[in-house]
């Protein structure tokens, strides 16, 4: 965390050995533009939970009050109905509404969030 931040760290050297304490080279990381990606499985569905779309229960908005069974069986029709392209879209866009809050929930750790001022 502390690299991250702007700081001058030691780097072991590119051919030393991991157990021997080698020669290091002193990194300022200050000017240093660190990109962090990943595969976050999931992260669409908890966006979506924060959203309150496509899920059932307190708190949703339903036009019309047929029970769960039915809001079940709608759910597994909208989704056969639509295509992969529609559902990629779907998922790029709840990805480009990710905040703080929904990657500490998915389970990184909030130092680490906070490191990163653009998400």
């Amino acid at each position: 965390l502390k690299m991250v931040e702007g700081t001058t760290v030691n780097v072991p050297e590119k051919n030393s050995a991991r157990k021997t304490r080698g020669e290091t080279i002193q990194v300022d990381t200050t000017n240093i533009l660190f990109v962090c990606s990943g595969a976050f499985n999931g992260l669409d569905k908890i966006v979506a939970r924060r959203k309150n779309e496509k899920y059932l229960g307190f708190g949703v908005s339903s036009s019309d009050n047929q029970g769960r069974r039915a809001a079940a069986q709608a759910g597994q029709q909208e989704g056969s109905l639509s295509s992969e392209a529609e559902d990629q879209r779907e998922k790029d866009s709840y990805m480009s509404n990710v905040e703080a809050q929904d990657l500490i929930e998915f389970g990184m750790i909030p130092e680490f969030i906070g490191r990163f001022p653009v998400l």
